[in-house]
């Protein structure tokens, strides 16, 4: 028996509650926990990692960590946002892929207001372009589509061939 924090937890060691779990709650509980250690997940994609296990079982999971906040939409969908734009892709794509794991759109609108899409496109074209702004249409033409392609408006996409900093 361990004593840890004023705890007693039966086994040898802590972790043996994570390695070997004995309930089909437990296998699952642990494999979730596994999941959401190595990156924030939206419920809806850690349900379907889990499906193959019990969904009664899958659902209290996912309602037991939430309850604890392991597992916090709010916490995936700023943290998928920051790593999308930090790859370069543009608020439609984004908020389309938030809404794919059922995010609100509340919570998207939030999100999505605290970047500066303009700049971020600027900051993409010239990554993959270069800062030159005198080029021909057939140049603009093709940065313009790959920044379409990338998820940014068009506003955004008229932005990125004005001067100011990439």
């Amino acid at each position: 028996m361990v004593i840890f924090e004023n705890y007693k937890i039966d086994c040898e060691k802590p972790m043996d509650l994570i390695a070997s779990p004995k309930t089909e709650y437990q296998k699952i509980y642990a494999r979730a926990l596994r999941f959401l250690a190595a990156r924030e997940h939206a419920p809806k994609e850690l349900a379907k990692k889990l499906a193959p296990a019990c969904p009664e079982q899958i659902q209290s999971v996912l309602a037991d960590l939430t309850e604890q906040n392991y597992l916090n939409l709010e916490r995936y969908a700023e943290s998928y946002a920051r790593s999308r734009v930090g790859r370069g892709f543009g608020r439609l794509d984004i908020e389309a892929r938030l809404r794919l794991q059922l995010v609100p759109n509340t919570l998207i609108q939030t999100i999505m207001a605290e970047y500066d899409w303009c700049a971020l496109a600027r900051k993409a074209r010239a990554g993959r372009f270069g800062a030159k702004l005198n080029i021909t249409i057939q140049d603009k033409a093709k940065q313009w589509r790959f920044l379409l392609q990338r998820g940014f408006d068009s506003e955004s996409c008229k932005a990125a061939f004005m001067a100011g900093e990439p």
